[in-house]
């Protein structure tokens, strides 16, 4: 087995559940060029297994959310063309909507891997909301990181159409998949 990815929530307690996935989901797409086919979780700092995984009062919350992520990602996700935000090949204008550098609404990241003909988007850590324009004609499925085989939307935009994205309830983490039509 690979390992592709180190998770761990004893340690980051702030972290929602969510935020771990859509980091993790953006770590393949983003930084590691290698299959997600497996995870090292330390359940609290270093390496000494001082707690079983399934003893974590959010266990079962974050397994949900990964199976969910693994079944909707292709198989082939880690070899996609890496696209960052603010880069030409990224779908959507996103009218520097990054408010750790701006202060304001948007999202901490909405990296992108484009691969058969499909951009994979984990949208992260949403505040407000998330203007865009679509830079062609899109369907995008908007499904929740908690658990992926939840589609919340879909929204069909058309080249230079503005969109705004807003939270779902408590929800700021999402994954949209986004085809051309």
């Amino acid at each position: 087995m690979i390992f592709s990815s180190v998770m761990v929530p004893g340690v980051m307690t702030r972290t929602t559940v969510p935020a771990l996935v859509a980091s993790r989901l953006d770590e393949w797409i983003a930084l590691a060029k290698i299959p997600p086919t497996g995870f090292v979780f330390h359940t609290v700092a270093g390496v000494r297994g001082d707690l079983p995984f399934w003893e974590l009062p959010n266990a079962e919350p974050i397994m949900t959310a990964l199976r969910g992520v693994m079944a909707l990602l292709p198989d082939n996700i880690a070899n996609g063309a890496t696209c960052n935000t603010h880069w030409d090949c990224h779908p959507y204008e996103h009218h520097d909507q990054i408010w750790p550098s701006t202060g304001g609404a948007g999202v901490v990241r909405a990296f992108c891997s484009h691969i058969d003909g499909v951009d994979m988007c984990p949208v992260m850590g949403m505040r407000e909301s998330y203007f865009v324009t679509a830079k062609r004609r899109l369907t995008v499925e908007v499904f929740d990181a908690r658990d992926a085989s939840q589609r919340l939307g879909v929204v069909e935009l058309d080249a230079g159409q503005d969109w705004t994205f807003t939270p779902h309830g408590d929800l700021r983490d999402f994954i949209h998949r986004i085809a051309p039509r």
